[in-house]
């Protein structure tokens, strides 16, 4: 078996993807971990608030709530891997 986790993110409504990346990772006799992503579509501006700064001078402009998403998304995970 593989010694690095892999960790698979995945948005609930995507669900095509998801079967797709487990049929691959499935025949290649891979293990991993499915985790549901963050929707940056139903992220209230309080849960934006908690990682991000819209004021910020150093960004050249406002990240979109899908980014923002990916963000917490990737947070989740990097908090598992520390746990």
């Amino acid at each position: 078996m593989n010694k690095i986790p892999i960790f698979v993110i995945n948005l609930k409504r995507d669900s095509a993807k998801k079967q797709q990346i487990q049929t691959m990772l499935n025949k290649l006799n891979l293990e991993f971990n499915l985790f549901e992503a963050v929707d940056g579509a139903a992220l209230s501006e309080g849960k934006i608030a908690t990682i991000y700064d819209k004021s910020n001078p150093r960004l050249k402009r406002q990240l979109s709530n899908g980014e923002l998403g990916c963000a917490f998304s990737h947070l989740h995970i990097y908090q598992k891997m520390i746990d």
